[in-house]
This record gives C-alpha cells, sequence and structure tokens, in this order.
C-alpha cells in the first residue's frame, strides 16, 4: 500500500498537463506591467516632440513679430492642435494634458549682464533683445506617476 501511495505520487509529479496554464498565469501581470510602462514612457517622448515642435512654431512668429506674445503663445498652442492654455495652480503646476505657456523678454549686453532694452550698454552698442519661450505640460501616467514634459528655448531678436 506504501509503494503504491509512493508511486501514485511519483507518476502526479512526473506529470506536465497545465503547465502552460501555470507558466501563463506567473508572467502575465509581468507582460501587463511592462505594456503599461512602455506606454507611459512613449506618451512622455511623445509629449516632448511635440513641445519641441510647439517651440518652433513660437520662435518663429517671435522673429517675425517681437513683441506680441500672444501670437506667439498662439502660435505653440495652434502646433499642438491646442485652443487654451492650461494655468498654472499656486505650486506652480500646470493643468493635467494641458500646456502652460510662458513668453519672456529681455536684453543682455555682449559682456553678459542684463540691460534695459532702452539704453545702451557700457560698450556703448545696443543690448541683444532676446523671447525666452518655455512651454510645460504635466501628464497623468498610467503606472507612473504625474510627470511635467517641459521644453525652453531662447530667440536672439537682434
Amino acid at each position: 500500500m506504501m509503494k503504491t501511495l509512493f508511486l501514485k505520487i511519483v507518476s502526479l509529479l512526473k506529470r506536465e498537463d497545465g503547465t502552460a496554464a501555470i507558466e501563463s498565469c506567473m508572467f502575465s501581470p509581468l507582460l501587463v506591467l511592462s505594456a503599461l510602462a512602455i506606454s507611459d514612457i512613449g506618451d512622455r517622448a511623445s509629449s516632448r516632440m511635440d513641445l519641441d515642435q510647439a517651440l518652433r512654431a513660437g520662435s518663429q512668429v517671435a522673429m517675425l513679430n517681437t513683441t506680441n506674445d500672444v501670437a506667439i503663445e498662439g502660435a505653440a498652442l495652434m502646433a499642438l492642435g491646442e485652443s487654451v492654455k492650461g494655468t498654472v495652480d499656486l505650486e506652480g503646476n500646470c493643468s493635467i494634458n494641458k500646456t502652460c505657456i510662458d513668453v519672456t523678454h529681455y536684453c543682455e549686453c555682449s559682456d553678459g549682464l542684463s540691460s534695459p532694452c532702452d539704453e545702451l550698454c557700457p560698450t556703448l552698442y545696443p543690448p541683444s533683445a532676446f523671447v525666452s519661450i518655455s512651454v510645460k505640460r504635466r501628464i497623468d501616467g498610467l503606472l507612473f506617476p504625474d510627470t511635467h514634459v517641459h521644453a525652453k528655448t531662447e530667440v536672439r531678436l537682434r
């Protein structure tokens, strides 16, 4: 009787029925998590490329029309296919899945010091004028926490 019980246990251990089902149950959560992680990373990379495209559109408008911030913001938003820019909360975070745009103008002398745009530098040359365009988007992640994707460029106007 002991021998037959032992033989039954050995025969059960040798069987391979259901091995594929057990293996798929073990590895399917890993595959799902990998797919979610790849999706999140791809979403962030795609958003960064979209923001770079918006910066190029805003830079082109800045080179043509140096003082109209609304036109620069509008060109960047149109490049993204959006019509309204996002709002920034008290912590400096942008609205989820919206784009926040910041356009600033400044002047600088050849020695790198900041200067008023309507005054001459100490070298008696006019300062260089710049437009800085910064775009930021907060992305809601599937697996990873919410993150900010941002890009910035500066355009020298003179």
